[in-house]
């Protein structure tokens, strides 16, 4: 059985944003390479939670935490309001990607 390959990046949320107000918050980027294994994530709890996922890796169409991602009449997109880790983890299915703003991460290089 092949293992989930997962890749990670880290970076400051800006404050002022939808999901923060709050100097030194941190977000995740989490990709799960794994075309069969999905993988479970712990958080701190409350997270913001964007979630991005589809039917196969050859789909043209994405989904923000279940729903699907459509442009508006004028192609402007519409706001992207994130699903709330309240449980301190979410599953990462296998060929997703998810953001993740943690208000609690108090980085120092992100005050």
């Amino acid at each position: 059985m092949r293992k989930a390959i997962l890749v990670m990046g880290l970076l400051c949320a800006a404050v002022g944003c939808q999901t923060t107000s709050t100097a030194g918050a941190v977000a995740y980027l989490l990709i799960n390479l794994s075309q069969t294994a999905a993988k479970t994530i712990g958080v701190s709890a409350p997270a913001a939670l964007y979630l991005l996922t589809s039917d196969g890796l050859e789909s043209s169409a994405i989904n923000l935490n279940g729903e699907l991602l459509e442009a508006n009449a004028d192609g402007t997109i519409g706001e992207l309001s994130p699903a709330t880790a309240t449980d301190g983890w979410f599953e990462l299915p296998a060929t997703s990607i998810a953001f993740v703003v943690d208000e609690a991460g108090n980085a120092a290089a992100c005050r």
